[in-house]
């Protein structure tokens, strides 16, 4: 008696032939075996444009370097990458919020500047004061040497204060009338 084989085996035999077949049609209709698909169209005369082509960089002839003068944020731009330009032409423009602050900020700076300068013109006036009291008491011996080399101290130390007040004061005014 012939003996017969699993099922199991009799459907991993049918599995493999479909892929077989499968395989088969593809290469046949769309794999390397598949025919060329060809197109034919008149033959027409015609001038050949030049074309140029390559790879590499495109670089404008010339750069220049632009900018604004003052801090501040973009309001506006007139123009785009690549757009030719004119002297003279708008560009674009810089919003004042940053520079109205600015300007408020450097006027703050100046009345403090002022107001050192008077603090220190007359923290020097008091000292040069005593110190002329304390000299025409020296020589009568009404006060110590060292009471008078102190109202020295704090007279120099004032005149100081008052010059670093004035540099101040003038920078203040450099920044702001250039």
């Amino acid at each position: 008696m012939p003996r017969l084989m699993p099922s199991r085996t009799v459907s991993l035999w049918a599995v493999m032939g479909l892929l077989v077949v499968g395989l088969v049609y593809f290469f046949l209709t769309a794999g390397p075996m598949a025919p060329i698909k060809v197109t034919v169209i008149a033959v027409e005369d015609r001038a050949i444009t030049p074309e140029i082509s390559g790879i590499g960089t495109v670089e404008a002839r010339y750069t220049y370097a632009i900018g604004p003068t003052v801090a501040g944020r973009v309001k506006s731009l007139a123009v785009d990458v690549g757009d030719h330009v004119k002297a003279g032409q708008l560009l674009g423009e810089m919003d004042s919020v940053d520079l109205d602050a600015r300007i408020a900020s450097l006027t703050a700076a100046i009345e403090r500047a002022k107001a050192l300068r008077q603090d220190a013109t007359a923290r020097l006036n008091l000292a040069k004061s005593q110190l002329q009291r304390y000299q025409k008491l020296a020589p009568q011996h009404l006060t110590s040497e060292e009471s008078l080399a102190i109202k020295q101290q704090e007279w120099l130390t004032a005149e100081s204060t008052r010059q670093a007040a004035d540099l101040e004061l003038n920078g203040c005014n450099r920044i702001v009338w250039g």
